[in-house]
């Protein structure tokens, strides 16, 4: 049940990754929402996806020792 006045947003489905053939390299599983559907500032106010690598994350911390900076956890 929605609330009076709220649109829903539509969903897509995301299975597949592609290798440059065209062939199935891997099958994933992704629901995205359908953001041509949404009005800035009336449907949302902002877009956050918060994906990092591990790799990446290791590079920063060691990073960040090397150089004896501080490193704030802002989660």
């Amino acid at each position: 049940m929605l609330l009076e006045g709220v649109k829903p947003i539509g969903v897509k489905r995301v299975l597949t990754k592609l290798d440059a053939d065209g062939q199935v390299e891997k099958y994933k599983a992704r629901l995205m929402a359908k953001r041509y559907g949404q009005r800035h500032g009336i449907d949302y106010i902002e877009v956050f996806a918060q994906v990092a690598r591990l790799d990446t994350i290791w590079v920063m911390l060691a990073t960040t020792a090397q150089y004896n900076w501080r490193f704030f956890n802002l989660m």
